[in-house]
């Protein structure tokens, strides 16, 4: 009975890590910009998503502050589905370290993006492989490079590292580890976003 206990945990585990990765206004995946980068060497292209995810509202003025973003990148090309994900990106064209990216995770409350990572999965309810940001790679980093107000679009440019931290039994070479290294990528964006200079009006 006790075996049977722990078996049914276990399988109500995995289920919530598989619904974790299956956020339901992620499908259809519409992206509204791409990437273009070097995995583990080899080109990779994908479409991402990147969005606003946290911000203050000022009632005063009634303007809206960006806290940070949230680029999400989808490749459904292969049998095996390749998903990139990064979060709390701040509003900054400095560049942002993989440690930076990580404190600023620990550091929000809103709790609305997962950790950066890096997985794969067999369709999209599949989980394959997941795979951590590695902080201890000097270098590595994500930049916001400039908005065309023209073109509404964001550019920037990244490299990041990725540890294995499970591999599925549907991937059994799954590397260790996963390198995007001369990754660019652009994203069509509201000129409000990169307005930084705002402030709330303290009346």
């Amino acid at each position: 009975m006790k075996k049977l206990i722990i078996v049914i945990i276990l399988a109500i585990a995995s289920f919530s890590c598989i619904k974790e990765d299956q956020d339901p206004e992620f499908l259809p995946f519409n992206g509204n910009g791409n990437i273009t980068a070097f995995l583990n060497g080899a080109k990779w292209e994908s479409p991402i998503k990147f969005t606003l995810t946290d911000s203050l509202v000022c009632n005063s003025n009634r303007i809206t502050i960006p806290q940070s973003f949230y680029l999400r990148g989808l490749d459904d090309t292969e049998y095996i589905w390749k998903h990139l994900s990064v979060g709390y990106i701040q509003p900054t064209f400095d560049k942002q370290s993989a440690s930076f990216l990580i404190r600023n995770y620990l550091a929000s409350t809103n709790g609305n993006t997962p950790a950066p990572q890096y997985f794969t999965s067999v369709s999209f309810d599949a989980l394959s492989s997941r795979y951590e940001l590695d902080t201890s790679k000097v270098g590595d980093f994500l930049q916001l490079t400039h908005y065309d107000s023209k073109k509404k679009e964001i550019y920037g440019e990244f490299q990041l590292s990725f540890i294995l931290t499970y591999r599925g039994t549907s991937e059994p070479n799954a590397p260790d580890r996963i390198e995007f290294t001369q990754g660019k990528f652009v994203a069509k964006a509201p000129e409000e976003w990169f307005q930084w200079d705002k402030k709330c009006d303290p009346k």
